[in-house]
């Protein structure tokens, strides 16, 4: 049998320094760019068909407006019947002691904060704002360079200290009561 060389055709090899035709490097970029393309536009077709699945989803409108609904009833029943169960108690009244022995300690704080200012400035403040934020209820007069009257009111008490008098005597026994002795 004769050999013939075209049935033992093998692929050449590649010889250094040789390249491939230009036309045929740009053909299989084409090539890659097109499918590249192709998958991105294919994800992105699934992505907003998967968007669109989840907004139109059956009943989300129906619950939304059932819930809506709901809340509107009962904003409304609250609103407009003000059932018992919503309404808290209001809490019991201060005692009157209770309220004297605090109205007491809150000016005894306040005198001490006026001889705190006499001492650190030599004089007595102008205003009762000179000596510091004044507590609820308070009302000062200066009567001269050495003395002042506190007034203290509260909803059933009203208290008047003039500074003439012992300040430990005058509030006696308002922190016992208050329960803030040792």
């Amino acid at each position: 049998m004769a050999h013939d060389d075209t049935d033992r055709y093998e692929d050449p090899e590649p010889i250094e320094g040789l390249e491939e035709d230009e036309g045929d490097q740009s053909l299989s970029l084409e090539v890659e760019r097109s499918r590249a393309v192709e998958e991105v536009l294919a994800d992105q077709a699934a992505k907003e068909q998967l968007r669109m699945a989840l907004r139109r989803r059956p009943g989300t409108t129906m619950g939304r407006v059932a819930a809506l609904a709901a809340l509107s009833a009962a904003s409304l029943y609250a609103w407009f019947i003000s059932p018992v169960w919503l309404d808290p108690a209001p809490p019991p009244p201060v005692a009157l002691e209770h309220e004297r022995a605090s109205l007491r300690f809150a000016m005894y704080i306040q005198a001490q904060r006026i001889e705190a200012f006499r001492e650190e400035r030599g004089r007595l403040p102008d205003v009762l704002e000179e000596a510091g934020e004044p507590l609820p209820g308070m009302r000062y007069d200066r009567l001269d360079a050495r003395t002042y009257r506190l007034r203290g009111s509260g909803d059933r008490t009203t208290y008047l200290y003039v500074s003439s008098d012992s300040l430990s005597v005058w509030a006696g026994d308002a922190t016992a009561v208050l329960g803030l002795s040792p």
